[in-house]
């Protein structure tokens, strides 16, 4: 079985997945992130507005996010799969109470 490598510059990454959570790993690798902060806001207002796509499009874009906080658990007896659905959660509760207007990053 081959396990999850991790290194600074790139995160997690992996030769060919073996796991389902290795796979969602390598996957949300591919997705697209915004670093327009003009698209972000033009996001957050219009997902405020009941735009699912948009609120869609806030989510996929932190889900490495997601990864790069929880692996500052990993190793304490913490399940690393658990711990991302948790913080995937978070971002879906994050996009509906963004306020694009504060002048602060997502």
């Amino acid at each position: 079985m081959e396990h999850v490598t991790e290194t600074r510059s790139k995160g997690f990454f992996r030769s060919s997945p073996s796991t389902a959570f290795d796979q969602y790993l390598h996957d949300i690798q591919k997705l697209p992130l915004i670093s327009d902060p003009l698209e972000e806001r033009r996001l957050a207002r219009r997902a405020q507005k009941g735009d699912e796509k948009a609120a869609e499009r806030l989510v996929t874009a932190n889900l490495r996010f997601v990864i790069s906080y929880v692996k500052k658990y990993q190793g304490h007896g913490l399940d690393l799969s658990e711990l991302v659905a948790i913080g995937n959660e978070g971002l879906l509760k994050a996009v509906k109470k963004f306020d694009p207007d504060q002048g602060v990053k997502f």
